[in-house]
């Protein structure tokens, strides 16, 4: 039990990092209407998978269908292996 506390120890020290620069970016980084132009992607989509299916059969069909018009960021589809999940959703 105490090998596994020590060895997640690392883990969530480079977790509480990557989101305090993520943070920090966010604070100081002010957005332009000209910064928007070319972005892949309008959104990411935070779910449970306990939400899984209805965020694949009616939340995304809904935003990204003809009604939103919106392109959603998926972590199935978009993230790039060996990315760390904030470095993937933040090049979203």
């Amino acid at each position: 039990v105490t090998l596994c506390h020590h060895l997640d120890v690392p883990w969530y020290m480079g977790m509480i990092w990557q989101w305090t620069r993520a943070k920090h970016r966010a604070r100081t980084r002010r957005l332009r209407p000209e910064d928007l132009v070319g972005v892949e992607f309008h959104a990411f989509v935070s779910y449970s998978q306990h939400d899984a299916d209805w965020v694949h059969n009616i939340l995304l069909p809904n935003l990204e269908g003809p009604a939103g018009g919106l392109r959603i960021c998926q972590h199935q589809k978009n993230f790039v292996p060996g990315k760390t999940i904030i470095e993937n959703i933040m090049s979203c």
